[in-house]
């Protein structure tokens, strides 16, 4: 089995109208030398002819001893309906003076930049490909170098796209060297010998053509040979042209009961896919893939395969080469994986709903004490008249309050970490919510907070989470600055989001520490190890709260002169 080449749109082969070069691929560059009109028009009569006919974009670029009229004349004996393809724009015949030296002067990128805007115009009005002719009679002696160097550059143009091209050569312009020149910077040669015209085929074409036949029977090799199953469909009637073995112990058939059959009338190939789905969807495509088909084999074993369609030429005939994978075990072992850890999560998340269960347990039990340990110091504050020991039962309510929110920090890590942290979310206006937490903190009086709002600012969110985020940043400002100092809070609308800042003028975060300053327990190494305490916990579900309200947290920061957090959360449809 020989396969042709691999069917992208600058491969597919098309008739020339010639019957001494029928076929050529797209690409491919001809050379024409001409002692006579009568020669110019045996070669691109029936070469424009048939690119008429095979709905091409067509250009001829003539010159003496044409011209247009006599260019028409001749083409119109050949087509009845020349002045529809005209008037329709598919054909162009143009003068040289139009196209070559439409500035006065020949200019080989302007004209190569010319031919491709004349390529995507002839694909974008659905044609397919451009077809065209020039005749280099108009040269001068001295624009030979510059006109050969033109060809190579519209060679290399041409090899990798959608076009056809004839260049037309004088013998009687040309000399021996210019002949071989000229040859040597096209695929093929038309010219006439003894009355008949002859091609004479490029050597280094040539030797490329031999290349690609070897690499046909490398292919030809690994279609027998490897796992993958591979059926080559012939397009135009749906035979089946060649089956591998592979494919035949996947469906268990015999070659004999597949190859030569339309796969019209193959049960098993009905199973795959739809044979006029497969022509519908490779018209606009070169190839799709269907993943996971079900598939019953010839002793009915149910077995998965997935199904890959893609066009190939074999000898200018149009096929399909259908390859196919069985997936059956491959599947099974993902829904085994699958369920595994499904399982996995399972116990995991019954695990984690013990932790929680644990810490509720033991924050309750603990909560309990802490609350009579507050309700006694309270009643100590009031019976006494001793300032002292005042101070101390304030203290010690102080440290209860702090203990209670420090359970209540352990319990929501624990929450967030099994995923299951409680949000209900509503429309809430931000500006309250901000300014609600200053206003807490102000009673602390242990620092001067100065408010900056811009209200309303209208997101969707959990009040309370929202509420305790704010608290929370405050609470880091005034652990890590001194009493008194300034805590400047400021909440601005953006485009499309509120953006909340709060600023402190505290010890600030080492700049390669900056990045980790949201980790949980993770505590900055500037922090004296007799200053604040804490257990780290607090940014960590800042940042999950404000990540879960689809915003973004952030902090800038300076060793010595302060941080400044940043959350930024969108705002309601409706607000933007």
């Amino acid at each position: 089995m020989t396969v042709g080449r691999w069917s992208e749109p600058w491969w597919a082969e098309r008739a020339t109208g010639l019957d001494v070069l029928r076929v050529v691929p797209w690409g491919t560059h001809i050379c024409h030398f001409y002692d006579t009109e009568q020669d110019l028009l045996d070669i691109l009569v029936p070469y424009f002819h048939a690119g008429l006919c095979q709905h091409e974009y067509c250009m001829w670029i003539v010159s003496d001893p044409l011209d247009r009229d006599k260019a028409k004349a001749a083409l119109a004996k050949s087509l009845n309906n020349l002045d529809q393809y005209l008037n329709s724009g598919q054909l162009e015949i143009i003068d040289v003076p139009t196209w070559y030296a439409a500035k006065g002067h020949f200019d080989p990128q302007r004209v190569l930049a010319g031919w491709l805007d004349k390529l995507v115009l002839a694909r974008q009005r659905g044609f397919e490909g451009l077809r065209l002719s020039a005749n280099a009679l108009w040269l001068d002696k001295h624009q030979w170098q510059d006109f050969l160097e033109y060809e190579s550059l519209i060679d290399d143009f041409i090899s990798s796209r959608t076009i056809l091209a004839i260049c037309s050569y004088g013998l009687q312009e040309c000399n021996a060297s210019m002949l071989l020149e000229v040859m040597a910077r096209h695929n093929y040669t038309l010219v006439r010998r003894a009355g008949a015209w002859q091609v004479v085929e490029n050597s280094e074409y040539k030797h490329a053509r031999e290349a690609l036949w070897q690499s046909e029977q490398r292919f030809a090799a690994a279609f027998h040979t490897t796992n993958a199953g591979f059926l080559l469909i012939q397009a135009s009637k749906g035979i089946v042209l060649d089956v591998n073995q592979a494919w035949l112990d996947m469906l268990g058939y015999r070659i004999h009961e597949v190859l030569g059959k339309r796969v019209q009338d193959l049960d098993f190939f009905a199973e795959l896919v739809n044979y006029e789905a497969i022509c519908t969807t490779l018209r606009k495509s070169i190839a799709f893939e269907i993943p996971e088909v079900q598939v019953t084999r010839k002793d009915g074993q149910q077995r998965v395969h997935s199904v890959y369609v893609h066009k190939v030429n074999m000898q200018s005939e149009r096929c399909y080469l259908v390859t196919v994978l069985d997936i059956t075990e491959i599947l099974q072992a993902r829904r085994d994986l699958e369920a595994a850890l499904a399982r996995e999560k399972q116990l995991a998340d019954e695990r984690d709903q013990a932790r929680i269960q644990l810490v509720r347990l033991l924050a309750h039990e603990i909560r309990n004490p802490l609350t009579a340990l507050k309700g006694f110091a309270q009643v100590i504050a009031v019976q006494t008249a001793d300032a002292q020991t005042k101070e101390l039962s304030n203290k010690l309510t102080k440290e209860v309050d702090r203990l209670s929110e420090m359970l209540s920090r352990v319990l929501d890590a624990f929450r967030m970490q099994a995923g299951n942290l409680p949000m209900e979310f509503s429309r809430v206006d931000l500006a309250k919510i901000v300014e609600s937490a200053v206003e807490f903190h102000r009673l602390k009086a242990t620092h001067l907070l100065e408010l900056d709002l811009e209200r309303p600012l209208w997101v969707e969110g959990d009040g309370p989470r929202l509420e305790g985020l704010v608290r929370n940043l405050l609470s880091n400002a005034e652990k890590y600055s001194a009493p008194g100092s300034v805590i400047k809070v400021r909440l601005v609308g953006l485009a499309e989001s509120a953006l909340l800042s709060v600023h402190d003028q505290g010890i600030g975060i080492p700049a390669a520490e900056i990045d980790r300053i949201f980790e949980g327990f993770y505590r900055a190494s500037n922090i004296a190890p007799d200053g604040p305490s804490g257990e780290g916990l607090g940014l960590l579900l800042c940042k999950h709260t404000v990540e879960r309200h689809g915003g973004r947290i952030w902090v800038e920061s300076e060793v010595g002169r302060g941080s400044t957090f940043y959350v930024e959360l969108p705002l309601s449809a409706g607000e933007r």
